[in-house]
């Protein structure tokens, strides 16, 4: 009986550490996914191309896949209003990679059209390099309800 309890004590145990250690990763690859909206906001191509590894591409709407100096292009003729952020799912693949995949609601002007709480589903996977969260892919689906 006593061994019951000590196996479900550790099966808690473990349930509660591997959601601290997700939730701890939800926290920072939500921040990092904000900061990069926020780039784009002002307008910081500096902050943007900091923030992508390079190797880093990109499969939007409209656009296909990108790598470097085209997603800057593209994120130049981007304006965001407001955005929001919500339905969050992380997937922990290592210590120093993880998946962060949401539904993302904005206002603003992109690829020459106004857009006005357009609802996209996006994914963006996150790489630690140098000690420093890198995008690697970012997808974006767009959802019209």
């Amino acid at each position: 009986m006593s061994l019951r309890i000590l196996l479900s004590s550790c099966v808690v145990f473990l349930s509660t550490v591997a959601t601290v250690r997700g939730s701890s990763l939800e926290e920072t690859l939500l921040s990092k996914e904000k900061e990069f909206i926020e780039a784009i906001q002002q307008q910081d191509q500096t902050k943007m191309k900091q923030m992508f590894a390079p190797q880093a591409f990109t499969v939007v709407p409209g656009a296909g896949r990108q790598t470097g100096d085209q997603i800057l292009k593209r994120l130049a003729g981007t304006m965001i209003d407001r955005y929001q952020i919500s339905d969050v799912h992380v997937i922990e693949v290592s210590q120093d990679v993880g998946i962060l995949s949401f539904k993302y609601t904005w206002s603003g002007r992109a690829g020459g059209k106004q857009f006005q709480d357009a609802v996209a589903f996006a994914t963006s996977t996150w790489a630690k390099q140098d000690g420093e969260w890198k995008v690697v892919v970012f997808q974006e689906t767009a959802w019209h309800e």
